[in-house]
């Protein structure tokens, strides 16, 4: 879990054959970083407006192939690159 790990501040370092450092071990928790910056509800709002977007990209798509099969006019290119995920 993040948070949780040896007493002595988080990580240990691990000196290597070539003389260089190493950080590993239990306490390693650099992915709980992102948690810290980012709290759940923001990440749970990113997610869902990357899913809205998405549909909306999808439906366009829909809509311009449509559009293509009946011979109409298409939509234009720069329409599609502003709904690219």
């Amino acid at each position: 879990m993040c948070g949780e790990g040896d007493a002595g501040g988080g990580r240990r370092q691990v000196r290597r054959r070539g003389g260089g450092l190493a950080t590993g071990g239990v306490a390693d928790d650099s992915g709980c970083a992102v948690w810290r910056l980012f709290p759940v509800k923001y990440v749970q709002f990113l997610g869902g407006a990357v899913v809205v977007v998405s549909l909306l990209a999808f439906w366009l798509y829909l809509i311009d192939k449509r559009k293509a099969r009946a011979g109409e006019w298409r939509e234009f290119e720069t329409t599609f690159h502003l709904f690219e995920v």
